[in-house]
């Protein structure tokens, strides 16, 4: 992934030219922002010359960002009401089974069939 010269060796430390240097830092940089390492390798070799590239692969992780805040809102949403609705059990709440329910139609009307729980998700009943 990085392409710039080999590390040299002094006593026991690597040394990396300062190309390899950024390109490291640019690495961490797109970590730091959620891309994984083959979305970091495809981004490498443009280095600002391919602007409709980066816009793509920007909007894409942006909207895949969105999903997932608007995921952990909704989950934090519904541990929030199960806290204070004060059920003893989940299996027995029915703001969990509703929320279950809400997702399983969901997932039907989309067409993805799934023989998991249709508990809300993140949450596992006691059986």
């Amino acid at each position: 992934m990085v392409t710039s010269g080999i590390a040299t060796r002094q006593g026991n430390q690597r040394r990396y030219d300062p190309d390899t240097i950024d390109q490291l830092a640019l690495v961490a940089l797109y970590q730091d922002v959620g891309f994984t390492l083959e979305e970091i390798r495809s981004l490498l070799p443009y280095r600002g010359s391919a602007r409709h590239r980066w816009e793509l692969l920007a909007g894409a992780k942006v909207k895949e960002l969105d999903e997932t805040i608007r995921k952990a809102q909704a989950a934090k949403r519904l541990l929030n009401e199960t806290i204070r609705c004060q059920c003893t059990r989940l299996d027995g709440c029915e703001l969990v089974i509703a929320a279950g329910e809400r997702r399983r139609v969901h997932r039907s009307s989309q067409g993805v069939s799934s023989t998991k729980s249709s508990v809300a998700p993140g949450l596992r009943l006691a059986r």
